[in-house]
């Protein structure tokens, strides 16, 4: 390694620390994370986040780490999430399997979990039989693998999905599917959003941490899916336990909802 890569990389970490350093929101938190579970709404998210220093899904790409603007976001790298040199970070890593430093502000967003599910499988087929899929989705070879499962039909997508995507929302927040650990973790977030009132959860957001973050949708897809009732009633028998995490963390979080 050269003299001017080792003078770069130090610049480089004297301009990461001193960004670290501004990081400050009301209650003292040194940075953000997002728990990120799929199909939650989760991506306009961090849109909303990115949009801060002018960057997109496009822009952010297969990296791990990127610097603009005076922002420095992490995505999907636990050795660099557990470091918390960060404005902003997310993965879909479950919660158990990162160790956040303190002054950590803690998201994450639940969906319905039979509308949730259904998102999931329209957006394998999409990355599957979309011919455009591969240039906007950045994880595209990735996800291509999970689209595997796929079948011929949402019954034998159901018959093939592993429990940790079937119940990801469940699995994101406990190890053995435990729905009375995953209710404790998740009411140990900051702020647990819904996408079902995910516009003016972003509104609270921005009053409680003093931002300006603006809805934004960087990954949206249109594509039909034919789905019969009784696969619907099969899915819902299969979600069960998830469907009770749900109504009890919207329970205790907001008890006007039905």
């Amino acid at each position: 390694m050269d003299i001017n890569t080792h003078i770069r990389r130090a610049l480089h970490s004297l301009q990461s620390k001193w960004y670290i350093a501004q990081y400050r929101f009301p209650g003292n938190y040194k940075r953000i994370y997002h728990y990120h579970i799929r199909k939650s709404a989760g991506t306009s998210l961090n849109s909303a986040f990115w949009r801060l220093a002018n960057l997109d899904l496009k822009e952010m790409g297969r990296r791990s780490r990127v610097c603009k603007n005076g922002f420095i976001f992490v995505r999907h790298n636990p050795v660099l999430i557990n470091q918390g040199n960060y404005f902003y970070a997310n993965s879909h890593n479950p919660a158990y399997r990162v160790s956040l430093p303190s002054k950590t502000f803690t998201i994450t967003i639940l969906r319905d979990p039979l509308k949730r599910l259904i998102s999931y499988y329209r957006y394998l087929n999409y990355v599957k039989f979309e011919p455009l899929a591969s240039q906007t989705e950045p994880y595209y070879q990735e996800v291509l693998k999970q689209a595997d499962i796929l079948g011929q039909s949402f019954e034998v997508f159901l018959q093939n999905i592993p429990k940790r995507d079937l119940l990801n929302q469940l699995y994101m927040f406990s190890k053995t599917y435990d729905g009375h650990e995953a209710l404790e973790t998740i009411l140990q977030c900051n702020a647990v959003c819904f996408t079902e009132t995910f516009s003016q959860d972003l509104s609270t957001l921005n009053e409680r941490l003093s931002l300006s973050l603006q809805e934004r949708r960087d990954r949206s897809f249109k594509l039909e899916v034919q789905i019969h009732p009784s696969e619907i009633e099969q899915a819902r028998e299969m979600l069960n336990e998830e469907c009770k995490l749900f109504q009890q963390v919207q329970s205790k979080l907001r008890p006007t909802v039905s």
